[in-house]
């Protein structure tokens, strides 16, 4: 009894942390909620924007009914039919913001078939914040995880790209660099990152791609019109 009360007397009293440390805490939180749905955002309306970007070079392009054609038809072209130009000169990112916005849009927010634990990571200096939306625990087994790992490690193998890492920092991999794989590797890599989740790039990563592309690939426009403007179907019906 003696020793306990002696060790009550010398224990220092619980400090509270000042107010504006509760306060600052609170608009980090807020702060990241509004990110998070700035970026959902951005996800969402850039396949839309895409998609009318793509009716603007299908007319441009002299496209038969071009208010049919979709960023999407260009990507799964693999560089066929009258898209082939933007192809050759844009595959990369046409690729890359394809799958992106479409898998994230489709699997995690509009079309949700599984208990994605959607989350998000970032660190307290650098301008890295992304989503994170692993397939909850327990959905796949140990062997089905082992398994989609050796496929994984076998496609980053194929093009020459580092092998290390988890399902989910291979498939963000192999997402970036889908212009190296061929068309069915690109669909086992979506395939895995629609049954496991992804990384998304980071917001800024992101939104530079996008401006970019948008900003090269209207020029390759631009210098269509200029060099063969007879195909080019503004007015009028098709």
């Amino acid at each position: 009894m003696q020793t306990d009360l002696t060790i009550d007397l010398v224990r220092p009293q619980a400090q509270h942390a000042p107010q504006k440390y509760g306060d600052l805490n609170n608009e980090a939180n807020s702060l990241n909620e509004r990110i998070g749905l700035d970026f959902q955002t951005m996800l969402i309306f850039t396949g839309m924007l895409l998609d009318v970007w793509a009716q603007i070079a299908a007319h441009v392009l002299g496209v038969a009914r071009p208010s049919k054609s979709s960023f999407i038809h260009i990507a799964k072209d693999d560089g066929q039919g009258p898209f082939a130009t933007l192809w050759q000169a844009h595959k990369q990112s046409i690729l890359w913001l394809d799958a992106l916005p479409r898998l994230y849009r489709n699997k995690m927010i509009v079309h949700r078939e599984r208990p994605w634990q959607m989350s998000t990571t970032r660190t307290l200096i650098f301008l890295d914040w992304s989503f994170w939306t692993p397939i909850a625990s327990g959905w796949a087994t140990p062997e089905e995880g082992k398994a989609t790992l050796e496929k994984l490690v076998a496609l980053a193998t194929s093009i020459g790209l580092n092998s290390d890492g988890t399902i989910h920092e291979l498939v963000i991999k192999l997402l970036r660099n889908g212009h190296q794989l061929t068309k069915e590797q690109r669909k086992e890599a979506y395939d895995i990152a629609e049954e496991f989740g992804f990384h998304t790039p980071t917001f800024q990563e992101f939104a530079h791609q996008l401006v970019d592309f948008l900003i090269a690939a209207t020029e390759t426009l631009h210098t269509s019109i200029r060099s063969n403007s007879g195909v080019v179907k503004l007015g009028g019906r098709s």
